[in-house]
């Protein structure tokens, strides 16, 4: 989604920080990587970091669409793709 580090979704940032927490919650239950996370994220009731990117995503064109900006009738426009590329 175009403005996505606008927003806080950076899928660089979420896998970095993904591996870190999946890689705590190993440690934390003495065992592989390879393990059950959704489970081991509900015992500990850990929010999914996709849930915070959407939540965060949500947020800010939420946020976005008060303001005075050119942001603002960005968001508000209707999307109108472009007819012709330079491939046709």
């Amino acid at each position: 989604m175009h403005g996505s580090e606008l927003w806080g979704m950076s899928k660089v940032r979420i896998v970095s920080v993904g591996c870190g927490v999946t890689r705590s919650l190993a440690a934390a239950f003495i065992c592989r990587e390879n393990f059950a996370e959704l489970a081991a994220f509900r015992e500990c009731d850990i929010q999914s970091l996709y849930e915070k990117a959407a939540m965060s995503r949500v947020r800010g064109f939420l946020k976005w669409q008060e303001n005075r900006m050119i942001i603002r009738h960005l968001l508000n426009g209707k999307f109108t793709a472009r007819k012709r590329t330079w491939v046709t």
